[in-house]
């Protein structure tokens, strides 16, 4: 029962993150590019560049004990053109100063997002009652087969 609840809660929380990832922040952008002009994006293009956003999503994501050795590093770095458009059109839009926090908080979300949308081993285990072994020990490294695992426990 208790396997059950926790499949139902993280498929729930997949449903809510590819919602808000792929419908509310994509139309959020377009909404904003629709109404503003392209100068006053401009303008915020200049001050905050896409070099700076990068070195800002890197430290963020290792701040979040996400190293360039595990694989949830790649994911995340991927995500950096939707935390930056959004981050540039909504600052924009409401005018704020401060884009570079708001970057920050938002690589931070969009980073939680990746994980539950980009965690294919964990869907593909879930799907078929099996768990994932992994080499390092932690939950972020590289996956061993599960054939080994079941092999050792009786299966």
């Amino acid at each position: 029962m208790d396997e059950k609840k926790q499949d139902n809660d993280y498929h729930k929380k997949k449903r809510i993150a590819k919602k808000n990832r792929e419908v509310y922040i994509f139309n959020g952008i377009k909404r904003v590019m629709r109404e503003l002009s392209p100068g006053i994006l401009n303008k915020y293009y200049e001050r905050f560049p896409y070099e700076e956003a990068e070195k800002i999503a890197r430290k963020v994501v290792g701040r979040q004990g996400i190293y360039v050795s595990r694989w949830q590093y790649q994911k995340c770095l991927e995500d950096i053109d939707i935390a930056y458009l959004y981050t540039i059109c909504r600052c924009a839009y409401r005018g704020y100063d401060y884009i570079e926090c708001y970057f920050k908080r938002m690589m931070k979300v969009v980073s939680i997002w990746s994980f539950y949308l980009d965690n294919e081993v964990r869907d593909i285990c879930i799907e078929n009652n099996l768990r994932p072994v992994y080499i390092d020990g932690d939950n972020g490294g590289h996956v061993q087969s599960d054939a080994g695992y079941l092999y050792r426990n009786g299966y």
